[in-house]
């Protein structure tokens, strides 16, 4: 009797056809899938999985080698046993999230062009579709903005803070240059990287803060993330400052920000990721002018799953031939 093969349990809803594909290029292997309510008992022997990063889908799996997750980040299958004790390798799906840096520039410009401003106004107005008001394309209320708000802003010039020089964080940098900003990159050794004009160690976050007319979060979540823009470091930036946050919601100090928007010690800040998702109905953020808000969508295309499951079959290539994986979370970092 031959002996069984390695299990691939799949928790990623893969279309038929790139998945019969996989299977026929790699035949050494059980390819299972699996929806929430079976990965655990899939899981039992499973010797690599390739889905969202759940904790309790690698702690199902006492025979894992090797977890893909499909996202960028995978705090969630890093915080275990398993990873923490060596026992599995651990890989991400960065790279693909090329969305997450447009989105981050989506909230920029509605914060310095003021759209959500003027589009909170037009709904306020209560104009019908069939108004006179909409048909012309404007709201008289919207018109009356421009004598009470100040102009906005002008990107061209400004200095961007960069926190996070991952994948996401470099492809930020690179459109930001294109609409002259001077970019400024902090990651956790500062080595350099062409795209940004500068590049620093995390050290020297406190002493950087007063330059940045922007800040953007591009942060992985881990224990060195937690907490990083406190109250006191807010407080460091220019009156004028804007911040962005695509990266995990754990490294603001929520309340503190909430805060500094009150009291003008930052003008504005947009925010795709919280501290707790969803975001709780009670929480300030959502009464404040300044602030624009989105559901976790920065890192959202049409053609997810199929580009996650490219980079699974990739690693796993590398994985069949006994190579170095792509995207391999470090186990000091957890990232």
């Amino acid at each position: 009797m031959s002996a069984p093969l390695s299990r691939i349990l799949i928790t990623l809803p893969v279309p038929a056809e790139p998945l019969a594909q996989a299977r026929a290029k790699f035949p050494q292997y059980e390819w299972v899938e699996a929806r929430k309510e079976r990965v655990a008992e899939l899981a039992a022997e499973a010797e690599i999985i390739c889905g969202p990063p759940r904790a309790e889908h690698a702690s199902a799996a006492p025979k894992l080698k090797w977890f893909q997750s499909t996202s960028a980040g995978a705090e969630q299958v890093a915080g275990t046993p398993a990873f923490k004790e060596g026992r599995i390798l651990l890989t991400t799906a960065a790279g693909m999230h090329d969305s997450c840096a447009e989105h981050a520039l989506a909230l920029l410009l509605a914060l310095t062009r003021q759209t959500c401003l003027y589009a909170r106004t037009e709904m306020a107005a209560g104009t019908g579709a069939g108004s006179a008001e909409n048909v012309r394309g404007y709201s008289p209320s919207i018109w009356d903005l421009r004598k009470v708000h100040p102009s906005p802003r002008v990107l061209n010039g400004q200095s961007l803070g960069l926190l996070g020089l991952g994948a996401i964080g470099r492809a930020i940098a690179r459109i930001t240059k294109t609409l002259g900003l001077t970019v400024i990159g902090v990651s956790y050794h500062g080595q350099p990287v062409p795209e940004c004009h500068e590049t620093h160690a995390i050290a020297r976050l406190d002493d950087l803060l007063p330059r940045f007319d922007v800040l953007i979060l591009a942060l992985p979540a881990s224990p060195n993330t937690d907490g990083l823009l406190s109250a006191a470091r807010l407080k460091k930036l220019p009156r004028h400052a804007l911040v962005v946050n695509v990266g995990r919601g754990n490294a603001l100090d929520e309340a503190a920000l909430v805060q500094a928007l009150r009291d003008g010690t930052i003008a504005g800040a947009g925010l795709d990721v919280f501290a707790k998702e969803p975001l709780p109905a009670d929480s300030l953020l959502y009464t404040l002018p300044n602030v624009v808000l989105t559901p976790h969508i920065g890192g959202n295309r049409p053609d997810y799953h199929e580009r996650a499951f490219e980079i699974f079959l990739d690693n796993l290539e590398r994985y069949s031939k006994g190579e170095a994986l792509l995207n391999l979370v470090e186990r000091e970092r957890g990232y």
